[in-house]
């Protein structure tokens, strides 16, 4: 049996593999792909390795983009990598494993970015992390 959970954008129904979603018709990506609308374009998306930041990374890279995955887990920007080149063999796709929050590392991947790809088009800040609010406890009534 699946579990269904909302969220802003998305309708998530988990399978034993991986998530299936259901896109809201404003946000649905399918005519950017069909009409490869960011070929010659390149996309910095962070948080890269899971949920919105990999969907986002896999859309537009379907969609023709460049893109380059931030993330701090490298070993899972090779399966997003490896996912984006399962759907889309000729994308062109550069990991950068690391943490965001440091300011001379994120101006060194822009740096590297732009030595590869020539420069960036769109930024896509989906990194993000929770913790536990040091016991914490906000309640709205």
């Amino acid at each position: 049996m699946s579990k269904l959970s909302l969220y802003p954008y998305f309708l998530f129904q988990e399978t034993k593999s991986r998530p299936v979603h259901s896109i809201y018709p404003a946000i649905d990506p399918s005519q950017l792909i069909a009409h490869q609308t960011f070929r010659g374009k390149c996309v910095i998306v962070t948080g890269a390795s899971r949920g919105i930041g990999e969907d986002a990374a896999r859309s537009f890279a379907l969609a023709g983009a460049s893109v380059v995955l931030v993330s701090r887990n490298e070993n899972q920007l090779a399966v997003v990598e490896t996912r984006i080149m399962e759907e889309e063999p000729k994308a062109q796709v550069l990991k950068i494993a690391m943490d965001v929050t440091d300011p001379i590392k994120a101006e060194a991947a822009v740096a590297r970015t732009v030595e590869i790809f020539g420069g960036v088009d769109v930024l896509v800040a989906a990194a993000g992390r929770m913790r536990a609010m040091d016991g914490l406890c906000i309640s709205i009534t």
